[in-house]
């Protein structure tokens, strides 16, 4: 499976940058121009995209169909995990939007933005590459994720352990006593987004709508909790785990790979990633709820999982920052702080490397929101464990 994406993506190069130096570029007339400036920028560059991906003979269409061709054709080889599956994807989507920088067409709108951050054109490039490449392919994606998880049995143990978690309380879930859950009108109305978020074939815009889901469950806390009962950000994670026990939690868990794996590293920070790291540990809990596993032997396996899932998508985001067809063009300084940033993520990438096999160095390059889900997941491990000894 690794060789087959691996050829994939070389013919992408090959065929964006084999045809490119002798292509002609469709120019616009002068009305076409002057309606153009009535457009916003960012507009702008989503719709050039699309028109460029949907262009006959063009060399960024002919990529794009490649990728989509060689995705399809690609099926679920046993014993290959859905992770390597993503992972290649995520590195050909990164291709495909690294290349874009080259397009004279791209940097004359990219040239509009100011000095609009890198990784906010980054965010503007993705959005329209997942129209474009992605929205052919989830409906396989999914397929493929799901059928690794039943290879592996995961899938199977998330389901068995939800029917025994399922009649368990906020309380028994060690949330505060008298917090409020969601009733039947926001269950119901969470369920809905959860139907669109699986829906949705970007990554991003399914955090924008788990984002939406945790200010319902946050408002239930609030607006259901008993008169008096003080609760603070601690609870959440309880609850989102009783959302979930209530959920279907298989297409949750499939749409939770999709996010993480193919989401942009850049993307990955602020109150998308802490959600997300949140919703993958509540179904971390779930799966792999033991009533005799030691809690910290839980703790550390959750641990672990989140740990070498952060330092693969660090060093993704530091390699495609120095990925071979990135130019910054728009300012001469920008570009001598972009090869600083870059020796200075090549050399921390490097020290992790080395310091890889101490747990320790692990978990001190942990981002917060990763630190605080598995905190509270292990407290709540602890809690677990106790009863379990007492009885």
């Amino acid at each position: 499976m690794k060789l087959f994406f691996r050829l994939m993506e070389n013919m992408l190069y090959m065929v964006l940058y084999s045809t490119k130096k002798g292509s002609a570029f469709v120019t616009m007339s002068p009305v076409g121009l002057a309606l153009g400036g009535l457009v916003s920028p960012q507009r702008r560059l989503y719709k050039r995209v699309q028109e460029m991906s949907e262009r006959k003979d063009g060399p960024f269409a002919e990529a794009v169909r490649v990728f989509i061709e060689q995705t399809l054709r690609g099926g679920m080889i046993y014993g290959v995990s859905s992770t390597e599956m993503l992972q290649e994807v995520r590195s050909s989507l990164t291709a495909l939007r690294e290349a874009l920088y080259d397009y004279t067409e791209i940097q004359s709108i990219i040239e509009c933005l100011g000095d609009t951050p890198d990784f906010e054109i980054d965010a503007m490039l993705e959005h329209a590459l997942h129209k474009a490449a992605l929205k052919p392919v989830c409906s396989h994606l999914y397929v493929c994720i799901k059928s690794a998880r039943q290879d592996d049995s995961s899938l199977q143990r998330l389901q068995e352990n939800q029917r025994t978690l399922s009649s368990r309380s906020l309380e028994e879930l060690e949330g505060t006593a008298g917090a409020g859950v969601p009733d039947a009108v926001m269950l119901e109305k969470i369920q809905q987004r959860w139907a669109t978020m699986h829906q949705d074939y970007s990554p991003t815009k399914k955090v924008n709508t788990l984002l939406k889901v945790c200010k319902n469950i946050y408002h239930s806390m609030s607006a259901n909790a008993k008169h008096g009962v003080v609760f603070g950000a601690d609870d959440f994670l309880p609850c989102l785990t009783w959302v979930l026990l209530r959920s279907d939690v298989v297409t949750l868990q499939i749409d939770t790979d999709y996010m993480m794996e193919l989401l942009d590293p850049s993307q990955l920070q602020g109150e998308g990633g802490y959600y997300l790291t949140s919703l993958y540990a509540a179904l971390y809990y779930i799966s792999s709820f033991q009533p005799r596993l030691a809690a910290r032997q839980l703790s550390a396996e959750a641990h672990k999982s989140l740990s070498q899932w952060h330092r693969r998508r660090t060093l993704h985001c530091n390699q495609s920052r120095r990925s071979r067809n990135r130019r910054t063009f728009r300012r001469s300084v920008r570009a001598e702080e972009a090869d600083e940033d870059a020796k200075d993520a090549e050399g921390s990438s490097s020290t992790e490397r080395r310091d890889s096999g101490d747990g320790a160095d692990i978990e001190l390059a942990l981002p917060c929101y990763v630190t605080e889900a598995l905190q509270k997941l292990s407290e709540d491990l602890e809690i677990v464990g106790e009863e379990d000894e007492d009885d």
